[in-house]
């Protein structure tokens, strides 16, 4: 794979210098720019392509999510990494194409995995391969409130539910309403496994359920661990899938 250039963004040097560390691990990515504000970073978007774009959401003079913007409409367009410290924010950065919303501090391992994702994703394209489905980050942002975005992580949620056209992602200990996706959406963006849809009306994670009850040769019923939905039906034509994930 050909060296991979970015630009880090983010107006606190030791931010920009962090990330540099962790890209160490990561010789095939070279750090080809650096910018402390918006207008800086938009001059340098404008000047020559960047594979990647590392971006903090809070800069001097307009935002993080201007310069995704920009970015989202540059051809080649960058791939495009949050690195911030504001949970807020995750929804928006969906919105503007974001592949990835990573938290401050962020640790190694969540890093690895995002560098793991971003590789594959190049080498699809090098490749000349239809590129890897564009996911979840491993949080899903539910609106909480009119001025609050809850993020839950992928792990514990149980069960996402149809509601109308959208959905309801329950978890061990709540159930929230998602406006951001419907379920034929959601299908195609979690990550199989573990979550699977296994019928019109649901999409389980498989690491929550907890017996299966076989009603009939073609009909079975899941029981989950948790949350306050514990009977999920699974539909005739969903059965071989969830046959086949089991390994049933």
């Amino acid at each position: 794979m050909r060296t991979l250039t970015a630009l880090v963004v983010d107006d606190e040097p030791f931010a920009r210098r962090e990330i540099g560390h962790l890209l160490l691990s990561f010789p095939m990515i070279e750090v080809a720019g650096e910018a402390g504000n918006a207008a800086e970073a938009q001059r340098l978007l404008r000047e020559r392509p960047f594979d990647i774009l590392f971006l903090d959401v809070n800069l001097p003079g307009d935002s993080g999510i201007s310069v995704a913007e920009t970015a989202s409409h540059l051809r080649p367009r960058p791939y495009i990494i949050f690195v911030t410290a504001y949970e807020e924010f995750a929804l928006r950065a969906f919105e503007v194409a974001a592949q990835d919303y990573l938290l401050k501090p962020v640790m190694p391992q969540r890093f690895g995995l995002s560098m793991a994702h971003l590789l594959e994703f190049f080498h699809a394209a090098e490749a000349d391969l239809a590129p890897p489905r564009k996911g979840l980050i491993d949080l899903f942002p539910v609106r909480h409130s009119a001025d609050t975005i809850k993020l839950l992580a992928l792990e514990d949620i149980v069960v996402f539910e149809a509601e109308r056209q959208y959905c309801r992602v329950h978890t061990s200990t709540e159930s929230l309403l998602s406006s951001s996706y419907s379920l034929a959406e959601l299908e195609g963006l979690l990550p199989n496994p573990p979550f699977l849809r296994v019928h019109r009306s649901f999409i389980i994670n498989l690491r929550m359920i907890e017996k299966i009850e076989v009603v009939s040769p073609s009909k079975y019923e899941l029981r989950l661990r948790a949350g306050g939905l514990r009977e999920v039906p699974v539909s005739r034509r969903a059965l071989p899938d969830l046959k086949n994930a089991l390994r049933l």
